[in-house]
């Protein structure tokens, strides 16, 4: 095999998609660095990124693409501006107030109209295992690629364009022929093995659409941040959803919360949760930058949150220390808390006769906020593609002949589509219960909570100055000063408790965990108290705590003697459910997870945590009853 693979130039790539994949919705092209310096990294990241302006120029470039850099750390955008010039400057104005807390690991950025960056930070070979989603064209930059190779074949699509930056590496020209890269007349080498691939069991995550099926019809019975985040991500890639609720209106329960905060969760050992949330809250407000307004009197807002925890609890992971630099694109934002901003909180010191407080240990995130649930489902029903369909009592669902229905308790038909997903928070167990007996076994359980709002006008009246932080704060329940011109605080955490009526019990557990979290602001609010408002609601909880979305393993709706064979992801029914009291952080993620999945899209998270939101996880589960029965 020749050089000529690097004579061909990087720009070429797009119209190398374009020739093999014209037809495709979405391109994926990838870039990848194994080893060089911040400067290296910008020039990669730069060249990448101005293959976006060129594709768009072609006219087979579909509506969608991902750009996928494989960089040893993520460069200064200033670098990259330097590195890029005028082309790439509208592109870097949408990154920069995305580009922060790029830790080593997978990030996924908004570049808009439904295009994306997505970031694999940290050795090139555990980097590249941890991506999902073949790529129509592969730039491999600078050298160590011999010993790389073997990890591109499941991300490649059959055809796609390799380019080299450096064909001459030792060898290099033997491990491309052992991988199935061929030399082609237009220079590139070509994904064109002479077997057929095999994936590894490890590597596949249940059987997506076939890549050339056209978006179809799909069903989502639900009204709250679940139904409408998939109902969003699945309309942006052509679907038509009917969202069908019960109410008149959607955000009828859990999510119709006045206003939750947006903030990540933070541990020692950056556990599962931890790295989840984190992502989540990013693509959450990453959506809620494209769909809501912000400015005064919006629905949402990166405040800043600050966390209060016990003082023995060291929260911040150690190897946090080495990107905590105030210009460090890795850094995560979050860090002890300071002087200044517990003063703010009210945290300086105790009002006369309460109970003495530990403001040792506090955490301030500063990419985190607070949002308004309602107005963000109500903006992503809104999109084109989604028809809100309220008042639709949906009392089961069946496979019909040519796709799944949505059934009344009359038996009449309320909606009729090709895929069928259940999002219907705790409901979501009694309509699967009635649709699939079996699927009684799908572990949801209620997780009842209540908290307490009311209008923030009515606290400045006579209130002593600073008494009420500038910003939410979190710890054993949270406050919300001022959420476009509410106060919220809460909320209670009742398992197994199925009802959304108020209580005093839940009022007063409230006004105990705000005097204990906010002393100066529960003295504040202990007039008025009595009077706040009240909301309470069940949410659904899975047992380790994390949702689980996409189609249901086959032993949860096929007869007994059917249910090893393996349903391809139409066939199944779809659940998305368990976000428990985490709706605000994870429900956009998990829309993501999904869709990009059924697609075969770049996953926007590391295969290693989207495998924890994936409905076919339950299959343990199921097992585990059989054997307990």
């Amino acid at each position: 095999m020749s050089e000529s693979a690097s004579e061909v130039s990087l720009s070429a790539l797009p119209a190398h998609a374009a020739r093999f994949f014209g037809q495709a919705p979405h391109w994926h092209l990838l870039a990848a660095l194994p080893a060089g310096d911040a400067a290296g990294g910008a020039r990669a990241l730069a060249r990448l990124l101005a293959l976006l302006p060129a594709a768009r120029r072609l006219p087979e470039c579909p509506s969608r693409l991902t750009l996928t850099a494989v960089l040893p750390a993520a460069p200064a955008l200033a670098q990259v501006r330097e590195a890029g010039g005028a082309a790439i400057a509208p592109l870097l104005h949408r990154l920069a107030p995305q580009w922060h807390g790029l830790l080593p690991g997978l990030h996924a950025l908004d570049l808009g109209g439904g295009d994306r960056l997505l970031l694999a930070l940290g050795a090139a070979a555990d980097a590249l295992a941890e991506l999902h989603g073949a790529a129509h064209g592969l730039a491999l930059l600078g050298h160590g690629w011999p010993a790389l190779l073997p990890k591109l074949p499941p991300l490649c699509q059959p055809q796609a364009g390799l380019w080299l930056e450096n064909a001459a590496q030792p060898g290099l020209q033997q491990a491309l022929r052992a991988c199935g890269m061929q030399e082609a007349a237009d220079g590139f080498c070509h994904y064109a093995p002479q077997w057929r691939p095999r994936p590894r069991v490890a590597d596949r995550m249940a059987a997506p659409m076939p890549h050339a099926a056209a978006p179809a019809r799909c069903f989502i019975v639900g009204a709250g941040l679940a139904a409408a985040s998939l109902a969003g991500s699945l309309a942006v890639r052509g679907w038509q959803v009917a969202v069908l609720g019960a109410g008149a209106q959607p955000a009828d329960g859990a999510s119709g919360l006045p206003a939750g905060v947006a903030a990540a969760h933070v541990s020692p050992d950056d556990c599962l949760l931890s790295r989840l949330t984190r992502a989540g809250v990013r693509a959450t407000l990453a959506r809620a930058a494209c769909l809501l307004p912000d400015g005064e009197g919006a629905s949402w807002a990166v405040s800043g949150v600050l966390e209060r925890h016990a003082a023995q609890d060291r929260r911040l992971p150690e190897s946090w220390a080495a990107f905590l630099g105030p210009d460090d694109p890795a850094n995560p934002g979050a860090a002890p808390a300071s002087a200044a901003q517990l003063a703010q909180a009210g945290l300086a010191g105790a009002p006369a006769g309460a109970p003495a407080q530990d403001l040792s240990e506090a955490l301030w995130h500063a990419h985190a906020g607070w949002i308004r649930p309602p107005a963000l489902i109500a903006a992503q029903l809104a999109a084109p593609g989604i028809e809100w369909c309220g008042g639709q009592r949906v009392a089961r669902i069946r496979r019909a002949p040519h796709g799944w229905q949505a059934l009344n308790e009359q038996g009449e038909l309320l909606a009729e589509a090709d895929l069928a997903v259940i999002a219907a928070g705790f409901d979501t167990r009694a309509l699967l219960a009635a649709s699939f007996p079996q699927a009684a076994a799908v572990p949801l359980t209620a997780l009842r909570g209540q908290a307490a709002w009311g209008h923030a006008a009515d606290l400045a009246a006579g209130a002593a100055e600073g008494a009420l932080p500038p910003f939410p704060v979190n710890g054993h329940g949270n406050f919300i000063p001022d959420a476009a011109g509410i106060w919220v605080t809460g909320s209670t955490f009742e398992r197994g408790s199925a009802s959304a009526t108020p209580t005093d019990e839940g009022h007063a557990a409230n006004w105990q965990r705000l005097a204990k979290l906010l002393p100066a602001a529960a003295a504040r609010l202990q007039a008025q108290w009595p009077q706040a408002r009240r909301f309470a609601a069940v949410r659904c909880a899975a047992p380790d705590r994390l949702p689980f979305i996409g189609p249901l393993a086959p032993a949860f709706w096929q007869t007994a003697e059917a249910f090893e064979a393996t349903a391809p992801a139409f066939e199944a029914p779809w659940v998305y459910a368990g976000l428990g009291a985490r709706g605000i952080a994870l429900s956009v993620l998990g829309a993501e997870v999904a869709a990009c999945w059924l697609h075969g899209e770049p996953l926007p998270i590391e295969k290693s945590l989207a495998r924890h939101l994936l409905a076919e996880r339950l299959k343990a589960s199921r097992q585990q009853t059989d054997c307990a029965a």
